[in-house]
């Protein structure tokens, strides 16, 4: 009867290495199966993360091209605006000097000597006129061309720190997405 208790516990402890081995390899196996699976989602959800990042950065670089673009446009068609002015100012000097001119040779009151004094006077004011507003139309036109550079400059600035936070912020997102899955 003691061989038998023996017998059984030998048995016994035998089934219980035997079960206590299954359980150290399946263990084992779920470590690995949770390591590989970690590993699977962590490289899908880099991936995402990486495609949502690369997505915003084109369209970030194509909104700075379409906003520089509506710059230059803004630009030209300012400068247009002011190079029609000054084109309308020259116009109406040149009538001005003729009308000038015209008034005062129609002038019987004034002899010829007075009439050419003052029609070159009259000529000369129109034309200082005429070259002061050349001169404000020239700085109209750099200080537009100023802007434009300014405006560009200022929209690079905000892409480069728009791309930044981008960056940072698809880095912050991979980090926890880490700590979740480990």
């Amino acid at each position: 009867m003691i061989n038998n208790i023996i017998k059984t516990t030998r048995k016994i402890q035998s089934n219980v290495l035997f079960y206590q081995k299954q359980y150290d390899e399946l263990i084992q196996n779920i470590e690995v199966k949770k390591r590989e699976i970690q590993s699977e989602a962590s490289l899908k959800i880099n991936d995402s993360i990486l495609q949502n990042e690369i997505s915003a950065l084109e369209e970030l670089s194509k909104v700075e091209t379409e906003s520089n673009a509506l710059v230059d446009k803004f630009t030209s068609m300012n400068k247009t605006v002011l190079n029609f002015t000054h084109d309308a100012n020259e116009v109406m000097i040149d009538l001005l000097k003729e009308q000038a001119i015209q008034s005062i040779n129609n002038n019987k009151i004034l002899d010829e000597e007075n009439k050419l004094a003052l029609s070159q006077k009259a000529t000369h004011d129109l034309e200082n006129l005429q070259d002061r507003l050349d001169r404000i139309f020239k700085s109209g036109e750099l200080r537009w061309d100023e802007m434009n550079e300014t405006s560009k400059n200022n929209l690079k600035k905000v892409s480069e720190n728009l791309e930044e936070l981008v960056s940072k912020t698809g880095d912050f997102t991979e980090e926890v997405s880490q700590k979740l899955i480990y």
